[in-house]
This record gives C-alpha cells, sequence and structure tokens, in this order.
C-alpha cells in the first residue's frame, strides 16, 4: 500500500517517461513528430502536478517535458517520506492526486494509441 499521493506522483512521472519514449520512436522511424502524439495532453499533466512550469511550457513548448523529471522525483521521495513518517493526506492533497491520476490516465491512453499505428 502506498498513500494517494505517491501512486498519483509516480503515475505522473510513468506518463511522462512514456510520451518521451513515444516521442523518440517517432521521430526515428521518421514519421512526423505531430502526427500520432498529442503533446497537451502531457502538458495538461505537468500542469496539474507542477503548476509552476506553466511559463516555462509556453516559451519551450513539448521538446521540455523531459525536464520536469527530475523535479518529479524529489516529489515523489518527499511523498514517499511523508508517507513513512505517518503525515496523513488531506481532502487538498487527495483532490490534487484524484486530477493527476485523472490526466496520467488521459495521457497513457493517447501515448498507447498513438503508438499502436508504429
Amino acid at each position: 500500500f502506498v498513500s494517494v499521493m505517491v501512486w498519483a506522483t509516480y503515475s505522473a512521472y510513468t506518463a511522462i517517461c512514456y510520451h518521451a519514449i513515444l516521442r523518440w520512436k517517432v521521430l526515428t522511424t521518421g514519421l512526423g513528430e505531430n502526427n500520432f502524439i498529442d503533446n497537451e495532453a502531457t502538458k495538461k499533466l505537468i500542469l496539474v502536478a507542477l503548476p509552476h512550469y506553466a511559463e516555462y511550457f509556453e516559451k519551450n513548448g513539448a521538446d521540455s517535458y523531459y525536464y520536469v523529471l527530475e523535479e518529479l522525483e524529489k516529489k515523489l521521495l518527499q511523498e514517499i517520506h511523508n508517507m513513512l513518517s505517518g503525515a496523513e493526506s488531506d481532502q487538498a492533497s487527495i483532490k490534487l492526486a484524484s486530477e493527476i491520476l485523472k490526466a496520467s490516465d488521459t495521457a497513457i491512453a493517447q501515448a498507447k494509441q498513438a503508438q499502436s499505428p508504429l
């Protein structure tokens, strides 16, 4: 058992990794960057998990999504620490975790759908 925030943060991390792998696969096969990938689903996920990156992504676009992995890793480690120290989840963190999980599920589902033609 892990706390909802640990699971949500891990899911966000996984979805961003999956997005990066899919982008790499599409680019290496020469199918074109934007034909199969919905960058907005991943952007929405990141902005739910890390809202202070909004301006950064407006400037740098989808090419910079993987740069948030380090911060998500730090957040994941902090949430694991909170869980192991017995900190209780409040309503706000449960709601945030729910939003992160929904966005993560959407991003992963879109990436899997995009991968099927490959």
